[in-house]
Protein backbone atom coordinates (compact mmCIF):
# COMPACT_ATOMS: atom_id res chain seq x y z
CA UNK A 1 0.00 0.00 0.00
CA UNK A 2 3.15 2.46 0.58
CA UNK A 3 3.75 1.96 -3.20
CA UNK A 4 0.66 2.40 -4.41
CA UNK A 5 -0.92 5.90 -4.42
CA UNK A 6 -4.51 7.59 -4.22
CA UNK A 7 -5.77 8.26 -7.83
CA UNK A 8 -4.74 11.28 -9.39
CA UNK A 9 -8.45 11.78 -10.78
CA UNK A 10 -9.85 11.83 -6.98
CA UNK A 11 -7.00 14.18 -6.11
CA UNK A 12 -8.28 16.88 -8.32
CA UNK A 13 -12.02 16.47 -7.88
CA UNK A 14 -10.81 16.97 -3.96
CA UNK A 15 -8.88 20.17 -5.02
CA UNK A 16 -11.79 21.59 -7.26
CA UNK A 17 -14.23 20.68 -4.10
CA UNK A 18 -11.88 22.66 -1.66
CA UNK A 19 -12.27 25.69 -4.04
CA UNK A 20 -16.17 25.55 -4.70
CA UNK A 21 -16.57 25.14 -1.10
CA UNK A 22 -14.51 28.37 -0.66
CA UNK A 23 -16.89 29.98 -3.27
CA UNK A 24 -14.82 29.63 -6.57
CA UNK A 25 -16.93 28.29 -9.19
CA UNK A 26 -15.42 25.31 -11.27
CA UNK A 27 -15.86 24.08 -14.41
CA UNK A 28 -15.52 19.87 -13.94
CA UNK A 29 -13.78 18.12 -16.79
CA UNK A 30 -11.94 15.68 -14.97
CA UNK A 31 -14.28 13.34 -13.00
CA UNK A 32 -15.22 10.74 -15.71
CA UNK A 33 -18.75 10.57 -14.38
CA UNK A 34 -21.51 11.24 -16.41
CA UNK A 35 -23.55 14.71 -15.82
CA UNK A 36 -27.33 12.80 -16.88
CA UNK A 37 -29.83 11.60 -14.23
CA UNK A 38 -30.40 8.14 -14.03
CA UNK A 39 -33.62 7.40 -16.37
CA UNK A 40 -36.60 8.00 -14.11
CA UNK A 41 -38.20 4.27 -14.83
CA UNK A 42 -34.83 3.19 -13.19
CA UNK A 43 -35.20 4.90 -10.26
CA UNK A 44 -38.89 4.22 -10.17
CA UNK A 45 -38.42 0.71 -10.15
CA UNK A 46 -35.84 0.82 -7.56
CA UNK A 47 -38.24 3.43 -5.15
CA UNK A 48 -40.80 0.88 -5.75
CA UNK A 49 -38.58 -1.80 -4.53
CA UNK A 50 -37.66 -0.06 -1.69
CA UNK A 51 -41.36 0.55 -0.61
CA UNK A 52 -42.10 -2.96 -0.76
CA UNK A 53 -39.22 -3.73 1.68
CA UNK A 54 -36.99 -5.35 -0.59
CA UNK A 55 -33.88 -4.05 1.26
CA UNK A 56 -32.20 -7.80 2.09
CA UNK A 57 -29.69 -9.91 1.10
CA UNK A 58 -30.05 -11.33 -2.87
CA UNK A 59 -28.07 -14.62 -3.77
CA UNK A 60 -24.35 -14.16 -4.23
CA UNK A 61 -24.61 -14.10 -7.78
CA UNK A 62 -27.51 -11.78 -8.37
CA UNK A 63 -30.78 -11.45 -9.03
CA UNK A 64 -31.74 -14.82 -11.20
CA UNK A 65 -33.92 -12.30 -13.08
CA UNK A 66 -31.16 -9.52 -13.54
CA UNK A 67 -28.92 -12.38 -15.30
CA UNK A 68 -31.45 -13.70 -17.21
CA UNK A 69 -31.46 -10.19 -18.85
CA UNK A 70 -28.12 -9.96 -18.59
CA UNK A 71 -27.68 -13.16 -20.68
CA UNK A 72 -30.03 -12.16 -23.53
CA UNK A 73 -28.87 -8.86 -24.01
CA UNK A 74 -25.24 -10.48 -24.11
CA UNK A 75 -26.52 -12.62 -27.05
CA UNK A 76 -28.58 -10.25 -28.91
CA UNK A 77 -25.92 -7.32 -28.70
CA UNK A 78 -21.90 -8.73 -27.82
CA UNK A 79 -23.11 -12.54 -29.46
CA UNK A 80 -22.23 -14.10 -26.41
CA UNK A 81 -24.30 -17.20 -24.97
CA UNK A 82 -23.55 -16.93 -21.53
CA UNK A 83 -25.96 -19.32 -19.18
CA UNK A 84 -27.66 -16.64 -16.45
CA UNK A 85 -27.43 -19.35 -13.67
CA UNK A 86 -23.70 -20.69 -13.78
CA UNK A 87 -22.10 -18.16 -16.00
CA UNK A 88 -22.92 -14.69 -15.50
CA UNK A 89 -22.18 -12.73 -12.09
CA UNK A 90 -23.78 -9.45 -11.09
CA UNK A 91 -20.97 -7.57 -9.49
CA UNK A 92 -20.80 -3.81 -7.38
CA UNK A 93 -19.76 -2.18 -10.55
CA UNK A 94 -17.28 -3.31 -12.91
CA UNK A 95 -14.49 -2.40 -10.65
CA UNK A 96 -15.23 -5.19 -8.59
CA UNK A 97 -15.79 -7.24 -11.24
CA UNK A 98 -12.18 -6.20 -12.58
CA UNK A 99 -10.27 -6.26 -9.01
CA UNK A 100 -12.64 -9.48 -7.84
CA UNK A 101 -10.96 -11.38 -11.44
CA UNK A 102 -7.16 -10.10 -10.69
CA UNK A 103 -7.64 -11.36 -6.97
CA UNK A 104 -8.93 -15.01 -7.94
CA UNK A 105 -6.60 -15.59 -11.57
CA UNK A 106 -3.04 -14.17 -10.51
CA UNK A 107 -0.82 -15.76 -8.27
CA UNK A 108 2.53 -14.22 -6.70
CA UNK A 109 5.04 -13.29 -9.37
CA UNK A 110 2.26 -14.08 -12.38
CA UNK A 111 2.20 -10.84 -15.19
CA UNK A 112 -0.63 -9.22 -16.64
CA UNK A 113 -0.61 -7.67 -19.92
CA UNK A 114 -2.41 -3.87 -20.35
CA UNK A 115 -2.24 -1.76 -23.03
CA UNK A 116 -0.81 1.57 -22.26
CA UNK A 117 -1.83 4.46 -21.68
CA UNK A 118 -4.14 2.43 -19.30
CA UNK A 119 -7.48 3.78 -16.80
CA UNK A 120 -5.22 4.44 -14.01
CA UNK A 121 -6.58 2.37 -11.53
CA UNK A 122 -5.15 -1.24 -13.81
CA UNK A 123 -1.68 -0.27 -13.00
CA UNK A 124 -1.65 -1.22 -9.31
CA UNK A 125 -4.72 -3.94 -9.39
CA UNK A 126 -2.13 -6.98 -9.87
CA UNK A 127 0.10 -5.13 -6.96
CA UNK A 128 -2.64 -7.01 -4.28
CA UNK A 129 -2.45 -10.18 -5.77
CA UNK A 130 1.28 -10.14 -5.59
CA UNK A 131 1.52 -9.88 -9.41
CA UNK A 132 3.22 -7.89 -11.74
CA UNK A 133 1.62 -5.32 -14.66
CA UNK A 134 3.56 -5.33 -17.59
CA UNK A 135 2.44 -2.22 -20.27
CA UNK A 136 1.91 -2.39 -23.65
CA UNK A 137 2.72 0.64 -25.46
CA UNK A 138 0.38 1.64 -28.02
CA UNK A 139 0.96 4.50 -30.43
CA UNK A 140 -1.96 7.04 -31.28
CA UNK A 141 -0.19 7.20 -34.66
CA UNK A 142 -1.42 3.85 -35.39
CA UNK A 143 -4.85 4.08 -33.58
CA UNK A 144 -3.78 3.24 -30.35
CA UNK A 145 -4.39 -0.45 -32.06
CA UNK A 146 -2.89 -3.60 -30.78
CA UNK A 147 -0.98 -6.15 -33.41
CA UNK A 148 0.78 -9.99 -32.65
CA UNK A 149 4.21 -8.51 -32.98
CA UNK A 150 3.84 -5.92 -30.27
CA UNK A 151 1.89 -8.43 -28.19
CA UNK A 152 4.79 -11.34 -28.41
CA UNK A 153 7.60 -8.21 -27.69
CA UNK A 154 5.87 -7.89 -24.14
CA UNK A 155 5.34 -11.64 -23.56
CA UNK A 156 6.85 -14.08 -21.29
CA UNK A 157 6.75 -17.23 -19.48
CA UNK A 158 4.82 -15.41 -16.71
CA UNK A 159 2.30 -13.71 -18.62
CA UNK A 160 -1.03 -15.43 -17.63
CA UNK A 161 -3.88 -12.68 -19.00
CA UNK A 162 -4.32 -9.82 -20.91
CA UNK A 163 -6.74 -6.50 -19.98
CA UNK A 164 -8.57 -4.68 -22.60
CA UNK A 165 -10.33 -1.84 -22.30
CA UNK A 166 -12.29 -0.77 -25.71
CA UNK A 167 -14.36 1.99 -26.29
CA UNK A 168 -10.70 3.34 -24.37
CA UNK A 169 -10.51 5.27 -20.90
CA UNK A 170 -8.37 7.80 -21.36
CA UNK A 171 -7.57 8.14 -25.11
CA UNK A 172 -11.58 7.58 -26.86
CA UNK A 173 -10.02 4.52 -28.63
CA UNK A 174 -11.55 1.76 -29.97
CA UNK A 175 -9.97 -1.13 -30.71
CA UNK A 176 -10.79 -2.35 -34.17
CA UNK A 177 -11.58 -6.03 -35.39
CA UNK A 178 -8.25 -7.02 -36.65
CA UNK A 179 -6.90 -5.79 -33.06
CA UNK A 180 -8.99 -8.23 -31.08
CA UNK A 181 -8.41 -10.70 -33.45
CA UNK A 182 -4.82 -10.45 -32.96
CA UNK A 183 -5.02 -10.92 -28.88
CA UNK A 184 -7.15 -14.01 -29.75
CA UNK A 185 -4.83 -15.52 -31.40
CA UNK A 186 -2.29 -14.66 -29.22
CA UNK A 187 -4.56 -15.97 -25.71
CA UNK A 188 -5.42 -19.60 -27.90
CA UNK A 189 -1.53 -20.14 -28.53
CA UNK A 190 -0.35 -19.08 -24.89
CA UNK A 191 -3.44 -19.96 -22.71
CA UNK A 192 -3.81 -16.46 -21.74
CA UNK A 193 -7.03 -15.39 -19.83
CA UNK A 194 -8.76 -11.90 -21.54
CA UNK A 195 -10.00 -9.50 -19.11
CA UNK A 196 -12.65 -7.46 -21.41
CA UNK A 197 -13.58 -4.18 -19.99
CA UNK A 198 -16.26 -2.84 -21.92
CA UNK A 199 -18.39 -0.63 -19.69
CA UNK A 200 -18.20 2.48 -22.63
CA UNK A 201 -19.52 -0.15 -25.60
CA UNK A 202 -22.82 2.13 -25.56
CA UNK A 203 -20.90 5.33 -26.21
CA UNK A 204 -19.21 5.05 -29.63
CA UNK A 205 -19.20 7.38 -32.62
CA UNK A 206 -19.80 6.33 -36.25
CA UNK A 207 -18.40 4.60 -38.33
CA UNK A 208 -16.96 2.80 -35.19
CA UNK A 209 -18.41 -0.37 -33.63
CA UNK A 210 -17.69 -2.05 -30.66
CA UNK A 211 -16.78 -5.90 -31.13
CA UNK A 212 -16.50 -8.05 -27.93
CA UNK A 213 -13.92 -10.30 -28.27
CA UNK A 214 -15.31 -13.37 -26.73
CA UNK A 215 -17.62 -13.69 -28.95
CA UNK A 216 -14.84 -14.49 -31.22
CA UNK A 217 -14.12 -18.07 -31.84
CA UNK A 218 -12.12 -19.95 -28.94
CA UNK A 219 -12.81 -17.16 -27.02
CA UNK A 220 -15.66 -17.83 -24.52
CA UNK A 221 -13.61 -20.19 -22.67
CA UNK A 222 -10.82 -18.20 -22.02
CA UNK A 223 -12.46 -14.30 -21.67
CA UNK A 224 -14.38 -12.59 -18.79
CA UNK A 225 -16.57 -10.29 -20.39
CA UNK A 226 -17.11 -7.04 -17.99
CA UNK A 227 -20.08 -4.09 -17.71
CA UNK A 228 -22.39 -2.05 -15.95
CA UNK A 229 -25.22 0.17 -15.42
CA UNK A 230 -22.37 3.70 -14.80
CA UNK A 231 -21.67 5.00 -18.13
CA UNK A 232 -24.49 3.64 -20.50
CA UNK A 233 -27.35 4.54 -18.07
CA UNK A 234 -26.23 6.72 -15.48
CA UNK A 235 -25.71 4.97 -12.48
CA UNK A 236 -22.22 5.14 -11.35
CA UNK A 237 -23.42 6.13 -8.33
CA UNK A 238 -25.87 2.81 -8.16
CA UNK A 239 -22.84 0.74 -8.02
CA UNK A 240 -23.98 -2.33 -10.41
CA UNK A 241 -22.05 -4.02 -13.03
CA UNK A 242 -21.51 -8.06 -14.04
CA UNK A 243 -19.15 -10.17 -15.96
CA UNK A 244 -19.61 -13.04 -17.93
CA UNK A 245 -16.96 -15.88 -18.08
CA UNK A 246 -16.91 -20.02 -17.97
CA UNK A 247 -18.83 -21.54 -15.39
CA UNK A 248 -15.47 -23.16 -13.31
CA UNK A 249 -14.20 -19.78 -12.81
CA UNK A 250 -17.15 -18.39 -12.14
CA UNK A 251 -17.70 -20.68 -9.67
CA UNK A 252 -14.35 -19.61 -8.02
CA UNK A 253 -15.51 -15.66 -8.45
CA UNK A 254 -18.36 -16.41 -6.61
CA UNK A 255 -16.34 -17.18 -3.56
CA UNK A 256 -14.58 -13.93 -4.12
CA UNK A 257 -18.05 -12.05 -4.03
CA UNK A 258 -18.98 -14.27 -0.71
CA UNK A 259 -16.41 -12.87 1.29
CA UNK A 260 -15.97 -9.08 -0.47
CA UNK A 261 -19.95 -7.67 -0.48
CA UNK A 262 -21.79 -10.93 -0.60
CA UNK A 263 -24.13 -9.20 -2.42
CA UNK A 264 -24.59 -6.35 -4.96
CA UNK A 265 -27.11 -4.10 -3.27
CA UNK A 266 -31.09 -5.45 -3.54
CA UNK A 267 -32.77 -2.85 -4.79
CA UNK A 268 -30.64 -1.29 -6.70
CA UNK A 269 -30.53 -4.57 -9.16
CA UNK A 270 -33.91 -4.46 -9.47
CA UNK A 271 -33.19 -0.99 -11.02
CA UNK A 272 -30.52 -2.69 -13.29
CA UNK A 273 -33.16 -5.06 -14.89
CA UNK A 274 -35.56 -2.05 -16.01
CA UNK A 275 -33.15 -0.57 -17.38
CA UNK A 276 -32.23 -3.62 -19.42
CA UNK A 277 -36.30 -3.95 -20.26
CA UNK A 278 -36.00 -0.79 -22.79
CA UNK A 279 -32.92 -1.57 -24.64
CA UNK A 280 -31.09 1.28 -26.05
CA UNK A 281 -34.61 3.84 -25.95
CA UNK A 282 -33.27 5.09 -22.12
CA UNK A 283 -30.26 6.54 -23.74
CA UNK A 284 -30.23 7.47 -27.36
CA UNK A 285 -30.62 11.54 -26.29
CA UNK A 286 -27.32 10.64 -24.01
CA UNK A 287 -25.21 9.03 -26.71
CA UNK A 288 -26.42 11.82 -29.63
CA UNK A 289 -25.40 14.39 -27.15
CA UNK A 290 -22.46 13.19 -26.53
CA UNK A 291 -21.89 13.09 -30.11
CA UNK A 292 -22.68 16.59 -30.42
CA UNK A 293 -20.11 17.90 -27.57
CA UNK A 294 -17.68 15.38 -29.15
CA UNK A 295 -17.82 17.58 -32.41
CA UNK A 296 -17.85 21.03 -30.37
CA UNK A 297 -14.36 19.57 -28.27
CA UNK A 298 -12.82 18.85 -31.88
CA UNK A 299 -13.53 22.47 -33.66
CA UNK A 300 -12.32 24.30 -30.54
CA UNK A 301 -9.65 22.37 -30.66
CA UNK A 302 -8.97 22.63 -34.47
CA UNK A 303 -8.82 26.68 -33.95
CA UNK A 304 -5.34 26.20 -32.25
CA UNK A 305 -3.72 24.20 -34.84
CA UNK A 306 -0.18 23.83 -32.61
CA UNK A 307 -2.04 21.56 -30.58
CA UNK A 308 -2.83 18.03 -31.61
CA UNK A 309 -6.06 15.55 -29.98
CA UNK A 310 -6.79 11.61 -30.47
CA UNK A 311 -10.25 11.94 -32.34
CA UNK A 312 -12.34 10.46 -30.08
CA UNK A 313 -13.89 7.01 -31.01
CA UNK A 314 -15.69 6.20 -28.17
CA UNK A 315 -16.08 6.85 -24.27
CA UNK A 316 -16.19 10.65 -23.13
CA UNK A 317 -12.79 11.83 -23.14
CA UNK A 318 -10.63 14.17 -25.14
CA UNK A 319 -6.71 12.91 -25.54
CA UNK A 320 -5.38 16.71 -25.89
CA UNK A 321 -1.50 16.97 -26.33
CA UNK A 322 0.13 20.13 -25.89
CA UNK A 323 3.77 18.65 -25.64
CA UNK A 324 4.87 21.90 -23.60
CA UNK A 325 7.62 21.36 -21.36
CA UNK A 326 8.03 24.28 -19.23
CA UNK A 327 5.82 22.68 -16.47
CA UNK A 328 5.08 19.07 -15.94
CA UNK A 329 1.62 17.79 -15.77
CA UNK A 330 0.51 18.28 -12.14
CA UNK A 331 1.81 22.24 -11.88
CA UNK A 332 -0.24 22.63 -15.30
CA UNK A 333 -3.44 21.08 -14.07
CA UNK A 334 -2.83 22.82 -11.24
CA UNK A 335 -2.49 26.53 -12.86
CA UNK A 336 -5.73 25.68 -14.95
CA UNK A 337 -7.63 24.71 -11.69
CA UNK A 338 -6.14 27.69 -9.33
CA UNK A 339 -6.29 30.54 -12.16
CA UNK A 340 -9.13 29.41 -14.41
CA UNK A 341 -10.99 27.47 -12.63
CA UNK A 342 -11.46 24.50 -14.81
CA UNK A 343 -10.29 20.80 -13.18
CA UNK A 344 -8.80 18.90 -15.87
CA UNK A 345 -6.73 15.28 -15.39
CA UNK A 346 -2.68 15.14 -16.15
CA UNK A 347 -2.03 12.50 -18.88
CA UNK A 348 0.87 10.85 -17.12
CA UNK A 349 -1.00 9.29 -14.38
CA UNK A 350 -2.35 6.95 -17.39
CA UNK A 351 1.26 5.57 -18.09
CA UNK A 352 4.53 6.80 -19.19
CA UNK A 353 3.16 7.42 -22.94
CA UNK A 354 0.64 10.20 -21.15
CA UNK A 355 3.46 12.73 -21.00
CA UNK A 356 2.84 16.11 -22.57
CA UNK A 357 -1.12 15.18 -22.65
CA UNK A 358 -4.20 16.11 -20.82
CA UNK A 359 -7.56 14.40 -20.53
CA UNK A 360 -10.61 16.61 -20.19
CA UNK A 361 -14.27 14.86 -19.83
CA UNK A 362 -16.45 16.31 -22.01
CA UNK A 363 -19.06 15.17 -19.69
CA UNK A 364 -20.30 18.34 -19.31
CA UNK A 365 -22.95 21.00 -20.71
CA UNK A 366 -22.08 22.20 -23.85
CA UNK A 367 -22.00 25.73 -22.21
CA UNK A 368 -19.49 24.63 -19.37
CA UNK A 369 -17.46 23.22 -22.56
CA UNK A 370 -16.79 26.12 -24.38
CA UNK A 371 -15.71 27.75 -21.53
CA UNK A 372 -13.62 25.36 -20.73
CA UNK A 373 -11.67 24.72 -23.20
CA UNK A 374 -11.55 28.16 -24.28
CA UNK A 375 -9.78 28.53 -21.10
CA UNK A 376 -7.37 25.77 -21.23
CA UNK A 377 -6.52 26.26 -25.24
CA UNK A 378 -6.17 30.03 -24.02
CA UNK A 379 -3.96 29.28 -21.14
CA UNK A 380 -1.89 26.60 -23.15
CA UNK A 381 -0.68 29.07 -25.97
CA UNK A 382 0.35 31.54 -23.24
CA UNK A 383 2.57 29.06 -21.94
CA UNK A 384 4.54 27.99 -24.89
Amino acid sequence: MQRIEQSGIRRMLEKAMALERSGREIIHLEIGRTDFDTPAVVKEAAKKALDEGFVHYTSSMGLLELRQAIARKLREENGIEADPAREILVTAGASEAVMLTILTVLDPGDEILIPEPMYLFYLDLGEYAGAKTVPLPLSPAEGFQITKEKLEKQLTAKTKAILLNSPHNPTGHVLSLQSLRAVAEIARERNLLVISDEIYEKLIYEPHRHHSIGSLPGMKERTVTMNSFSKSHAMDGWRIGYLAAPADLVWELEKGQQHFIINPPSFAQVGAIEALKHGDLLIRHMVAEYALRRRLMMEMADAYPRFSYFPPQGAFYFWLYHGLKKMDGWEMVDLLLEKEGVAVTPGEIFGPSGKGYLRISYSNSQENLRRGMDRILRTLSRLE
